[in-house]
């Protein structure tokens, strides 16, 4: 019997621990950064930890480019943004026409591994239209 009741009340208080440590806040504090307004140290026992405000962290302050309006620019310059553009439109229709063919490659080997499954081992051939001159029977001169 005293055994029973030994291993209830250690039961019991296990119980009530794990209760009282689930039910405690678990607060981590914030990672030290830049631009703190003050202090941050761990919280200490038995206390709840206290939100503390942050400023924002210094951002790197890089020259602002201040976009003109092409009314304001002189002819030379309005010529090299007209180069500079030119240039960004022909580098990203380089990068469009290198995505296009590789989504194709993809596409034709995706197709290709789904034919096999339907039993069809090669894609179909894409039929090429006659010449004009093989359909136009020549004019008989009488």
């Amino acid at each position: 019997m005293k055994k029973r009741v030994l291993i209830v009340v250690a039961t019991l208080l296990l119980a009530v621990a794990g209760l009282t440590v689930a039910q405690q806040q678990t607060v981590t504090p914030p990672s030290h950064r830049g631009g703190t307004n003050e202090h941050v140290s761990p919280p200490h026992t038995g206390e709840a930890f206290s939100q503390r405000t942050y400023s924002p962290s210094p951002v790197p302050t890089s020259p602002v480019v201040k976009e003109l309006k092409p009314e304001d620019l002189t002819i030379e310059q309005l010529i090299e943004a007209m180069e500079k553009t030119r240039d960004e439109i022909a580098e990203r229709e380089k990068k469009n026409k290198a995505m296009l063919k590789v989504l194709q490659d993809k596409v034709s080997k995706l197709k290709v591994r789904m034919d096999s499954f339907s039993g069809k081992s090669e894609p179909p051939a894409i039929p090429v239209p006659a010449p004009v001159a093989d359909l136009i029977p020549p004019r008989s001169n009488q």
